[in-house]
């Protein structure tokens, strides 16, 4: 099976808001937006497979991203493509393990997208697959996009996990509520959160999830 995402999330950990509202990462999107940026969706990319189990039946190329801009998934609730979405690399991202990969300039127009299998797409024949530019960072490295420009990225056939915390800050100036996108699964899910916290500190429940392995992180 494969941990493509997890989301929401911010409200599971203390330290994950504080990192949306660090201005070490508002700052810079206040620069480019010229505006004061807004939270309003956050994703652990996690990019990991795993050894199958009898429960799932999941193709191996499941934690793969099609071209795909994410204003297409964004417009639905009405936010402006100003929209700039930072993603804080937890591990390095190297080649070898499903960087994201993308198409310099392809941020100044929005691409109507089509559906596929694991989300939405742009059609075929928008942008050339051999010109996507791969996005190696080291981990610790935040990286800024423009809702509009178009990326992707491959499966992870590193063994070893590929996190990524993504934030999605818009203009404050535009007016719209806090929490849209994420708050109503957020209040969907609260009650199966409150209770697996609840048994854990009871000691009825432990967590049989193991812990992700270290890894040097060499490229390639």
């Amino acid at each position: 099976m494969s941990v493509r995402k997890i989301q929401p999330i911010v409200d599971l950990a203390l330290a994950l808001p504080r990192f949306s509202n660090d201005d070490r990462l508002l700052g810079p999107m206040y620069e480019l937006m010229g505006n004061e940026p807004v939270l309003m969706e956050e994703k652990l990319n996690y990019k990991q497979l795993v050894p199958a189990m009898d429960l799932f039946n999941v193709p191996t190329d499941d934690d793969r991203f099609s071209i795909h801009n994410d204003w297409a998934y964004y417009q639905v609730n009405g936010y402006p493509r100003e929209i700039i979405f930072s993603a804080i690399t937890i591990d390095d991202c190297h080649e070898g393990n499903g960087p994201i990969r993308v198409f310099p300039g392809t941020h100044g127009e929005h691409i109507g997208p089509r559906r596929v299998r694991n989300g939405l797409e742009v059609p075929r024949g928008t942008v050339d697959p051999a010109a996507a530019v791969s996005v190696l960072a080291p981990a610790g490295v935040v990286l800024l996009f423009h809702s509009c420009l178009i990326h992707t990225s491959g499966t992870n056939a590193s063994g070893a996990p590929r996190r990524m915390m993504i934030y999605s800050h818009y203009p404050k100036a535009a007016g719209l509520g806090y929490d849209i996108r994420n708050g109503p699964n957020r209040l969907r899910e609260s009650p199966w959160e409150s209770r697996y916290q609840r048994l854990k500190a009871e000691g009825v429940f432990v967590d049989a999830f193991r812990v992700a392995p270290e890894h040097d992180g060499e490229s390639g």
